[in-house]
């Protein structure tokens, strides 16, 4: 059972990184497009990453 405990919460660890470093990135591409004049510059690439975000939160 340990096992499979530690497989699990290393699994959800990394989960939760890859989500985190996905957030960080949609507020960094955010922050850019706030101060730009064309607002849809990243669009395509935000959508993508909120894709992945909700992938990996539907992992947890």
């Amino acid at each position: 059972m340990d096992y499979q405990n530690r497989a699990d919460r290393a699994r959800r660890e990394k989960v939760i990184k890859r989500g985190a470093e996905i957030s960080s990135r949609l507020q960094a591409i955010g922050n850019i497009q706030k101060r730009t004049k064309n607002k849809d510059l990243f669009q395509d690439q935000r959508d993508k990453m909120r894709k992945e975000l909700l992938e990996a939160r539907k992992e947890l």
